[in-house]
Parts: structure tokens; sequence; C-alpha cells
């Protein structure tokens, strides 16, 4: 979400406030150059084909002909790596499809890449500082880390 809030933030122009308190899931800008979305299916017109459709992030600019599609995952330390080349493999057809269905030049595949210990993937970081993205990757790793903690904490409450 944080990198959500961030790409709002330095795309789209919107008040601080209004992302902090309530982002939404799917925004497009006026100018309707720059389209955004949040966990939401892509492509549903033909749902037999069978693909991954619905990265975390998806940031579409019509006037450059990109779009980039930023999924997040959190992994051992030891499948860091591994994780990432999973995440290319698992987007790549809706790379290509978008890529042809939209008549986009790039659709760029971004997999976030953290570990359980907050480590993030070097590959990563590099990636999301070519779009210019004002990030706090220590909030942003603290952040995740503590919701996961607290979904574990949850579930073996509940399992006792």
């Amino acid at each position: 979400m944080e990198i959500y809030k961030a790409i709002l933030k330095d795309y789209c122009s919107l008040p601080e406030m209004n992302i902090i308190n309530n982002p939404p899931k799917c925004y497009i800008t006026d100018d309707n150059n720059i389209t955004l979305t949040f966990n939401k299916n892509l492509l549903m017109d033909n749902i037999n084909d069978h693909f991954a459709r619905r990265p975390d992030i998806y940031l579409e600019n019509t006037s450059e002909q990109k779009a980039y599609i930023i999924d997040v995952a959190i992994v051992n330390d030891k499948n860091i790596v591994k994780a990432y080349g999973s995440k290319l493999e698992t987007y790549s057809t809706l790379s290509q499809k978008l890529r042809e269905s939209k008549r986009l030049k790039y659709v760029y595949i971004y997999p976030v890449i953290i570990t359980i210990n907050g480590f993030i993937n070097k590959v990563s970081v590099n990636k999301l500082n070519k779009l210019g993205l004002e990030l706090n990757y220590v909030k942003m790793i603290r952040t995740i880390i503590i919701r996961e903690m607290q979904d574990l904490t949850f579930t073996s409450v509940n399992e006792s």
C-alpha cells in the first residue's frame, strides 16, 4: 500500500490527506493519461484464458504508451532471488496481452520482493527508483512486517 500511495502522490497529484485516509482502488487522471489500479483484475474480456491478471498495482501512462505491473511478495531470506524470477514469469503473459490489447510500446514488470527479516531485493529498489517514487523504504518494510506479524498472531490465537 505504501508504494501505491507514493504513486498516487507522485503521478496523480492527489492531496496527501486523500491518499492517507482513503486511497481509491482505481484512479484515472482528469486528462485520462494516467490510469492506476490497486489489486484489480485486468483484461477480463476472456476469462477462459488462464494467466495471472490481478497485480497489486497497475500503472498505465497512455501518452507515453507505457505501463507498469508492480507486485509485492514477502518471502524467506533464502527465496528472494527465486521469488523475483517467479513474479516475472507469473506476469509475462499479462504483460504481453496488455501490450497487444492496449497498443502499448512497453509493459514493465516490477516485482518488489521483501524478506520476512526486512531485506528488500536490490533490483526492486532500483526499478522503483527509476519510476521516480519518493519511498521511505524503512517505513514501508516496517509496515508490511508489522501487518504480517499481526496476521500471524491473530491466526495463532484463533487456532488455540
